[in-house]
């Protein structure tokens, strides 16, 4: 009982101290989810006119209100919080999925 018990404890202190990447999303899935975010929120672009490095000026509907729902669908996807200052900034699907991502290998 004892063996057992001091094995789960030594599981649990291995799963704890390990590196974060190990729970974290693969690069292709975040990458894909931060895609299907954008359809989302625009509509009117379809699968094959997405383009990772369109900017805001290349959007028709990227206003003030599209720019939170991308925010808000992200921190919610992934669980994350986007730092304000970093969010204000963001200007392509591209910029999205840089900080996604580190935001993820940071937690």
């Amino acid at each position: 009982m004892v063996s057992m018990l001091h094995i789960s404890i030594k599981l649990m202190q291995i799963i704890l101290n390990h590196n974060s990447s190990f729970f974290a999303m693969d690069t292709s899935a975040v990458k894909n989810e931060v895609k299907n975010i954008f359809l989302s929120v625009f509509p009117e672009i379809n699968e094959t006119e997405f383009s990772w490095d369109d900017t805001i000026t290349e959007y028709e509907n990227w206003d003030s209100f599209a720019h939170l729902r991308l925010v808000s669908q992200i921190e919610k996807k992934f669980e994350i919080q986007l730092d304000l200052d970093d969010a204000i900034n963001l200007n392509s699907a591209s910029d999205f999925l840089k900080l996604t991502q580190k935001m993820l290998n940071s937690s």
